[in-house]
């Protein structure tokens, strides 16, 4: 049946037409568009007049199934006033005898072997300017029927002219772009199917959401998850869509389909359609794994790359494994800026860099294995486990992602930043002055230094047990030697943690340091909490350290944002 969006399209594609033209209809039923047709030229209709059981169904009591209906067609034409010539075939059949065709409506076919048949049956007539509408060739659930016509279309054969970008009427107005004789060799050879990529919405009709879902239920039911995403990344916001595909989800879900990756989707599908266009951010991503599928995707969207680096079992694990928490706190210091990780380890950090909206990301860190899988799990109390992925499987993943087993000095003066980030490093680097120079070196003019340090004088700040005030275990000689600030002259051997891996600093030495090279916009001294020793400072431990000061014991972090001098 013909709805009122089809005939509006309908009336427009005609608007222009010459008084004489000749216009063709296959498919005519009981003439709901034969009159409005017949108003504009010189109508044709073409049908073998069989009376089926959709028919039946649908105009109960007329006629019986297998009836032909020809004569009720005609006699509703003449109570209406319009001469129509009617051609009794199928489309498989019939050949278009006459001169050329201004217009030709085809109705309702639903397989891309039924268009080509009907198109076949009037290509002698078609030529350059022809105009055609095409019933369900703006239907997602009709995709290899549209995907036809998209090859019609890269083949140079047509172009579109009208449709419906949401959907809501289900016909495309097309016009040809051919001779008839050009049109009817591509007809004639076999229709291949479908070949699946997200690059098939480039041009034609790859603008429309009905083929832009057909397309993505196709890729999903073929685990072609980073296709379906670089579909859904191009689509336009749509309520009408999203109701599709919550039409679809149920078939696709009992085809078998990967229930987590499904999830995922439709999550990532509601963002995209949400009403209005895409909804803010959410400010704390780190609350859940879904919030940071929602940042990744919202703080993304003008990023070339967001859809390819779109992997939401890498960011559900880096959030599980507590790597969201740290970018979550720094998100409006990384936010569209290119950023340099210094002691970055295995690079996590970056991944929720990257949620957060970083432009790109490159960690270095020279003591890293690109090959290994063992990571800390900061939400396991930093136990060392494997993530799943390694870094340079990351990195093949991930294309603003990058990692390299490299100091600072020896990345190329050439290659700048927005900024340059240190969590929990500061402690850790024997030759800090040269690396905050070479840091200094590597970033764009304005580009700004931001650091956690781990102050070593703070009640932790040995990094070994006891880390917190619940670990202590009574008569271990291990933990005595570090408890209750044990560690600050603690004389260790050279292959020890601390002779190794800390180096000492005292607050206002970092400070001047960061102060030789960046001005400072914020400096922040985080204290210690009960559970990180805040409380156990006793006089006894004061005298014992007459050069330390209490906010030397209990400071427990340093956060500093310092801007580079030009």
């Amino acid at each position: 049946m013909t709805s009122d969006s089809d005939l509006a399209l309908v009336e427009e594609v005609l608007n222009d037409l010459a008084p004489d033209a000749t216009l063709v209809e296959l498919g005519p039923w009981l003439g709901g568009v034969s009159e409005v047709l017949a108003r504009a030229g010189q109508l044709h209709v073409v049908d073998s007049f069989i009376w089926t059981a959709d028919h039946a169904k649908r105009v109960p009591g007329l006629l019986e199934k297998g009836d032909s209906f020809r004569g009720v067609f005609e006699n509703l034409m003449a109570e209406r006033g319009v001469e129509v010539t009617a051609h009794e075939a199928t489309f498989e059949a019939f050949r278009w005898q006459g001169g050329p065709i201004a217009f030709c409506m085809i109705d309702s076919p639903k397989k891309p072997e039924a268009l080509a048949d009907c198109l076949r049956a009037v290509a002698t007539g078609l030529g350059e300017g022809s105009r055609l509408v095409i019933k369900n060739a703006n239907a997602h659930g009709y995709f290899e029927m549209m995907d036809f016509v998209q090859d019609l279309i890269t083949a140079g054969a047509m172009r579109l002219l009208q449709a419906d970008p949401e959907g809501g009427c289900n016909s495309l107005a097309l016009e040809v772009n051919v001779d008839s004789a050009e049109l009817l060799e591509l007809l004639e050879q076999p229709i291949e199917p479908a070949r699946l990529s997200a690059r098939k919405v480039d041009g034609g009709l790859g603008h429309l959401g009905a083929y832009q879902l057909g397309l993505i239920a196709r890729l999903v039911e073929r685990g072609l998850w980073g296709d379906a995403y670089e579909v859904l990344a191009r689509m336009e916001a749509s309520r009408r869509i999203l109701r599709d595909w919550d039409r679809l989800e149920p078939d696709l879900a009992r085809s078998g389909i990967d229930p987590e990756q499904l999830a995922w989707f439709s999550e990532i599908m509601a963002v995209q359609h949400a009403k209005g266009g895409l909804p803010p951010a959410p400010k704390s991503f780190k609350a859940s794994a879904a919030l940071s599928l929602r940042a990744f995707w919202i703080n993304n969207a003008d990023k070339p790359w967001r859809a390819r680096a779109f992997h939401p079992d890498v960011i559900e694990r880096a959030h599980a494994f507590g790597y969201m928490n740290w970018a979550n706190q720094v998100q409006d210091h990384v936010r569209g800026q290119s950023v340099l990780d210094v002691g970055c380890g295995p690079g996590l950090h970056g991944l929720g860099y990257l949620a957060a909206g970083a432009k790109s990301y490159l960690g270095l860190d020279p003591i890293i294995d690109l090959n290994r899988d063992r990571v800390k799990n900061l939400s396991a109390r930093a136990q060392t486990m494997a993530f799943g992925w390694t870094p340079a499987e990351l990195g093949r993943m991930l294309e603003p992602w990058e990692v390299r087993p490299d100091p600072i000095q020896d990345l190329p003066d050439d290659r700048v930043f927005d900024i340059a980030v240190l969590h929990n490093v500061t402690e850790h680097l024997l030759q800090i002055d040269s690396v905050f120079e070479a840091i200094a070196r590597r970033l764009k003019p304005g580009g700004r230094l931001l650091y956690n340090h781990h102050n070593f004088y703070a009640w932790n700040g040995h990094h070994l047990p006891p880390k917190r005030v619940s670990d202590i275990k009574p008569g271990d000689p291990a933990q005595a030697e570090m408890m209750d600030w044990g560690h600050v002259e603690y004389d260790p051997a050279p292959e020890h943690y601390i002779a190794r891996g800390l180096n000492r600093i005292r607050l206002d030495d970092l400070i001047a340091l960061t102060e030789r090279f960046f001005d400072i916009e914020i400096c922040d001294e985080r204290p210690s909490r009960p559970e990180t020793g805040l409380g156990r400072l006793t006089d006894e431990i004061r005298d014992r350290y007459p050069y330390l000061t209490d906010r030397d014991f209990e400071t427990q972090n340093l956060f500093c944002l310092a801007r580079v001098r030009g």
